[in-house]
């Protein structure tokens, strides 16, 4: 696909054209093609619904495996729709185990956080019960 097919679609996809219009117009587009390019622009009605897309310029390599991605999962053969189906629960997966991997971080973040200031507290506590005396740490502090 060109650039000016894909530009026409877009243009079309902003004017709230339907996949069935744009394929009246461009009768060599699949639908699968449309839906990667709305996905791609963030035209889709996900996209309506979220902010902004966190990614404002598309890597062309995403681009085409988005295309392929929505192709497959419109195809007419069901092992490619069945292939389209696991990679997109494979991605689902990836994105999961990412978030997971976030708010681990920042529990341990947090958790480092949170040992730092106990430290400091005990090592307060130690001096203020030695009458003000800087002393080693014992082992029955930690």
């Amino acid at each position: 696909m060109n650039d000016a097919y894909r530009a026409a679609i877009v243009d079309m996809l902003n004017n709230g054209a339907t996949a069935d219009d744009i394929r009246a117009q461009l009768p060599d587009v699949t639908v699968g093609e449309i839906a990667a390019i709305a996905e791609t622009q963030g035209l889709t009605r996900a996209h309506a619904k979220a902010s902004a897309s966190p990614i404002p310029n598309v890597d062309p390599q995403l681009a085409h495996a988005l295309a392929a991605l929505a192709w497959g999962e419109n195809s007419h053969t069901a092992r490619i729709r069945h292939l389209a189906a696991r990679t997109r629960a494979g991605l689902s997966e990836l994105q999961q185990l990412k978030r997971d991997a976030s708010a681990i971080e920042a529990a341990e973040k947090e958790v480092a956080e949170a040992t730092q200031t106990l430290t400091k507290a005990q090592a307060k506590l130690r001096r203020l019960k030695n009458g003000g005396k800087a002393t080693k740490p014992t082992a029955s502090a930690n």
